[in-house]
Formats: C-alpha cells, structure tokens, sequence
C-alpha cells in the first residue's frame, strides 16, 4: 500500500503529461495522444512473442510501426498538428492490419481481433463526423480479405509451424487486445464523467450566479423604490425652506426655525446618500479591504467630533471610553463607516435628555467595541430584520428619516474585515451594538 501510496502520483503527473493538459488540447486530441501511447505499449510487449515463434516478417512490420506511431505522437502532441496525425495513424494501422493478415494465416491468426481493436481506437479519438469513415473503411477492408482468402487461399499462407505456435500468438494477442480494449473504455468512461463533472458544476455556478443577480436586481428595484418614496420628501421640504428664507419679511426667530429644519432635512438626506454611496461601490466596484494596524481610540474619536454637534442639538450627551493601548487589525474607511452608521443611529434613536455611550474591551484575541444607548429599544422582530435588506422607510424620536440600508452595510463590512456586529435591545430600554475585530498583535 506504501509503494502505490508513493507511485501513484508520479504515474498520474507522468500521464497527463504524455496526453496533454486539457487547457491546451481538445478532448479527442488528448485521446489521440493516450491512445498512441497504448499502442506503443502494445505493440512493444507484442514483439517479443512473435519473435519467439518465429514470425520475423510480424516482427519487422511490428518495429515499423512503432515507429510511425511514435512519429504520429510526436506530430500531434509537440508539433500541435492533429489531423495529419490521425489519418496517417489510420492509414498506417490499415497497411500494417493488411500485411499482418496476409502474412499471419490470414482468419486463423490473430488479425481479426486487432481490426476490431483498431475500429475502437479511431472511434475513441476521431470526431463525429469520422466514425462512418471508419466503419465503411473497416467492413469493405475486412470483408474484401476474407473473400481474398476464400477464393484465393495461395495468398493467404498459413505461417505456423506447429499448434502451440498458433495458440501462442492467438492467446497472447486476445488477452492484450482484451485487456487494451478494457482499459480504453475505462479511459474513456472516465473521460466523460470527468467531462459531465465539470459542466455540471459549470451549470451549478451559472444557476448560482443568476440566482444572485436576480437577487441583486430585485434588492436594487427596492432600493430605487424606497429612494424614490424618501428622498423626494426631503429635497422638497429644503426647496420650500429656501424659498422662505429668501422671505425678506421673516423674523429673526423664523430664520433660526427655518435654519434649524434646513440643517436637519440637509444632514438626514446627505447619511442617506452616503450609504447608498457606500453599498452601491461595493456592489458594483467590489469593496478593496486594507488591512492596517488601528488604534481604535482614534478611529472613534474621529467619528464622535463629527457627530458630536448632531448629539448636543437633541440634547444627547455622547461619551467615549477607550483605551489607548486597543489596536485592531482593520480596514479605517469601513471601520469608520461602522462607527458612524451606529452611532447615528443611536443619535436618531434616542430621545433628548438621553446618553450614548462607546467604550471597548478585550476577549480574548478580538477587541470588542459597544455603541449603548439610552434609546427607544427594539422589538424581537425589528432585531431579527435589522442586518437583512429589508429596506423601509425609519424615523427616529426627532422625525429623522432613513432607508434601514446603514446596518446591512455594517454587517457586510465587518465581515469583509473578519470581524462581527450583534445587537442586544428591549423596548424602552434602549439597544447595544457591538462589534467584534481582530487585534493587531494576535
């Protein structure tokens, strides 16, 4: 079992090479190659046997043979010219079946066999379009030797000297000829289920890949839609402000209201956009991750100052508790994406005179990063819905309004940089996101 553990390898690797790599050759020209290989094989074990009873003009036809059949190999399988390949292995095989007949005892010896044996081999590796080639050329070759031999037996000699050389030839050429014939249809057999395999598993990726278009078409008319419902209101209700601001006869407190409701419409429509900025470049760009040692500190931070006066407008006090020494192994655009989607979100969320708070801690090899809120909370079945695209229109405790596409961002960016995003809520009991990542320095 140790040595066929060791050589099977080398058999198979030495095999491929004498047949071809497929990327480079059809199938039937891989066979063509295998097939003048067994042939030689054959050929070069059957030389021996005729040799011993004597049969010297087999002999020489035989070490002719294997010369055109090393000289068709080397044609086809270096020199890449494979028709001229199979007709001269075809015309050759005929000649030398011929001679074989006439100087072999014709019907009595072993020829018979070795047409049928050759009919296979030019079936096996010729193309469709050849096979009633072959089997006229076989039946009018055959049949027109054996009525030569019938009415003109003078020129069918028969060559044996003795029975036992008879049997000898006869036995040995049907057990290599079976034998041949056995291993070519395996080859051949397992040729197509090779074959099969592949295009079955070519099938099952082209259904994979429609499936997922469909997918992406059906999430991208959602999309549109949910776009097309909120953000017309937005634009809008900042087209009517404008023009009541250009209002020469309004107060200074209705410029100031105005104002405030312009910020507001301004900041909601302008997250909206950018996540669907976001999530439109990795679908239709394919999101390139940068893997960077990221102090995580300085990542929330930089989120925090600019989310900092949207908090402070609602009355939100947003606090920050990270240590300096937490690095994570991240990507700092996405990584920031994250931060800024959930601590908007809990900005949206949470009613005036409430807090948020982000601080991290270390699990083992992954820094852990909670964003807690003193929200509205969630439903069981809002939370099972969260990370989907399942998209619908949301408005937060100050009217905000949003797409629900920020969260299934997150999700698909966290696991773009091997990390995690849960969440934990209750209704009127607010929610805590948390966000897995890898340390720098596991």
């Amino acid at each position: 079992m140790r040595t066929r553990f060791v050589y099977k390898p080398v058999l198979e690797k030495t095999w491929k090479y004498l047949i071809g790599d497929a990327a480079e050759f059809a199938p039937e020209e891989q066979s063509f190659h295998g097939i003048c290989v067994l042939s030689f094989a054959i050929l070069l074990f059957l030389l021996p046997f005729n040799a011993i009873i004597g049969l010297w003009n087999v002999c020489v036809m035989m070490a002719v043979l294997l010369l055109l059949i090393a000289l068709f190999y080397y044609q086809a399988r270096f020199k890449h010219r494979h028709l001229l390949g199979i007709v001269s292995y075809a015309v050759a095989s005929y000649i030398t079946l011929i001679i074989n007949y006439l100087f072999n005892a014709g019907s009595l010896g072993p020829t018979l066999f070795l047409f049928l044996l050759t009919f296979q081999l030019l079936i096996a590796f010729s193309k469709r379009q050849l096979h009633l080639v072959w089997f006229c050329t076989h039946l009018c070759i055959t049949a027109a030797l054996l009525v030569m031999e019938l009415w003109y037996p003078r020129f069918v000699p028969y060559t044996y000297d003795s029975k036992q050389s008879r049997f000898i030839d006869v036995i040995s050429s049907f057990l290599i000829i079976l034998v041949c014939m056995y291993f070519v249809t395996i080859y051949l057999r397992n040729k197509y289920n090779t074959e099969r395999k592949v295009a079955e598993e070519q099938a099952a990726k082209i259904l994979l890949q429609n499936r997922q278009l469909e997918l992406l078409n059906l999430q991208k008319n959602k999309l549109f839609s949910v776009m097309a419902h909120d953000l017309r209101g937005p634009f809008n209700s900042i087209g009517q402000v404008v023009d009541m601001l250009d209002n020469q006869e309004l107060t200074p407190e209705d410029h100031a209201l105005f104002m405030g409701h312009l910020k507001e419409f301004t900041v909601s429509t302008s997250d909206m956009l950018s996540n669907l900025l976001s999530w439109s470049y990795s679908q239709l760009q394919g999101m390139r991750v940068k893997l960077i040692s990221l102090p995580v500190k300085k990542a929330v931070e930089e989120v925090a100052a600019t989310q900092r006066a949207f908090a402070d407008n609602k009355g939100i006090a947003l606090m920050v508790d990270i240590e300096d020494t937490h690095v994570v192994l991240a990507d700092q655009q996405m990584l920031e994406i994250v931060l800024r989607n959930l601590i908007n979100n809990a900005i949206k969320f949470t009613p005036a005179g409430g807090s948020i708070q982000v601080h991290s801690q270390l699990q083992q090899h992954y820094c852990v990063i909670h964003v807690q809120d003193t929200g509205i909370g969630l439903a069981p079945e809002a939370i099972s819905q969260l990370f989907t695209f399942n998209l619908s229109s949301t408005r937060g405790t100050g009217n905000e309004k949003g797409l629900g596409l920020g969260l299934h961002l997150c999700r698909e960016f966290m696991e773009l940089q091997y990390g995690s995003i849960t969440v934990t809520s209750r209704p009127g009991a607010g929610s805590t996101f948390t966000i897995r990542l890898p340390l720098a320095n596991a």
